[in-house]
């Protein structure tokens, strides 16, 4: 179904409620972006035997020509196109990395936030900013804020990421003030701040809590890891070292 542009605006009060007649029955996300009293949405839905490329007649593409608006990329083949809806198989969670758009003026506050129907209750929803590094989980009644500090007219910004609850915030607190936990290449990490020579225990868990992958390394001025074995998604670095242990979370590339 098309929907005309005008559809596609909707009085912030209401954003709660579904602009586009989402099915019931088919799990979707709707991402909804606020700027200045107006809201808009694009959705992503999860629909047996759909791919992650163009499916005609499931995915609609953005009308365009709004000064703001908020759309996905396809997750595979593109083409630099926007969609206001996009289906995807209702499958693979934890890999699926969905580019998040946005058209705007610079110096202008945009709120995020999520509505969810039918979406499996251990699935979350989190926002993805490289430009912050921020990753932030985004639930009913929660948002996530920033203020353009340029004109947006694409994606490579913001992304949108699925996955099971993460390991618990007890297990992987950091204690150790000293250790910082970076990401400097798809399946790269960098690890700084151990003391020259310590011996120190590198793992990587899975957001279910999994262990992965574990290596022993000697303190350096910047220590980096290549697990080079992972799927694009989230997971856990936690190093454990003479002073403590230090975790964060981070996305990897294939």
């Amino acid at each position: 179904m098309d929907f005309r542009e005008e559809q596609r605006l909707h009085n912030g009060a209401e954003v709660a409620t579904f602009s586009r007649g989402t099915n019931s029955e088919i799990p979707t996300i709707q991402i909804i972006a606020e700027q200045d009293g107006v809201a808009v949405d694009t959705n992503i839905k999860y629909v047996a035997n759909t791919t992650k490329g163009l499916d005609a007649g499931y995915d609609i593409g953005n009308f365009g020509g709004s000064t703001f608006d908020v759309f996905t990329h396809l997750v595979e083949s593109s083409e630099n196109k926007d969609f206001t809806i996009q289906s995807l198989p209702n499958s693979d969670f934890d890999t699926t990395v969905i580019p998040l758009g946005f058209i705007s003026e610079a110096g202008k506050e945009i709120k995020l936030s999520v509505n969810t129907i039918a979406l499996p209750s251990e699935i979350k929803v989190y926002i993805e900013d490289r430009a912050t590094g921020d990753f932030t989980e985004i639930e009913a009644g929660s948002s996530y804020s920033f203020t353009t500090t340029s004109k947006l007219t694409g994606v490579g910004r913001f992304y949108i990421h699925t996955s099971a609850k993460v390991l618990d915030i007890e297990d992987i607190a950091s204690v150790n003030g000293t250790v910082e936990i970076f990401k400097s290449g798809n399946q790269e990490v960098t690890i700084k701040g151990l003391e020259q020579g310590e011996m120190a225990i590198v793992k990587l868990y899975s957001v279910l809590g999994s262990e992965i992958y574990s290596s022993k390394i000697v303190g350096d001025t910047m220590n980096k890891i290549t697990p080079d074995v992972l799927e694009t998604g989230i997971y856990i670095v936690r190093v454990e070292g003479t002073a403590g242990i230090t975790s964060k979370k981070i996305v990897f590339n294939k």
